[in-house]
């Protein structure tokens, strides 16, 4: 019996700003993407300019796990003319999780 270890990692990088100072995004939906993702957190440090996040692909992955990509798309979540209007979308998951195939090595 082998125990196959999923491995792979995502660093994030984003203005502080993207973060703190956005009326559609903040750190918790950032935290809820990546989490649905099937991403954990390994790192999270804050500059005074610059966020930055490692996460780690999850050893227990949930297959039947659905997303609902009409849930991501953007949400007003501050007001206020003090707000940029930066956010993510999630438009295609699966891109995230596919290599080629023989097929299309060819």
């Amino acid at each position: 019996y082998q125990r196959r270890v999923r491995t792979g990692y995502v660093a994030i990088v984003l203005p502080l700003a993207c973060v703190d100072h956005s009326r559609n995004f903040n750190e918790k939906l950032l935290a809820d993407l990546m989490a649905r993702l099937e991403f954990v957190p390994r790192e999270i440090h804050r500059s005074p300019k610059l966020f930055f996040g490692m996460y780690q692909l999850s050893d227990s992955p949930t297959p039947d796990a659905e997303l609902d990509y009409e849930s991501w798309r953007t949400q007003r979540i501050r007001r206020g003319s003090q707000y940029n209007n930066f956010s993510i979308e999630l438009l295609n998951a699966c891109l995230l999780y596919t290599s080629p195939s023989p097929r299309d090595m060819r």
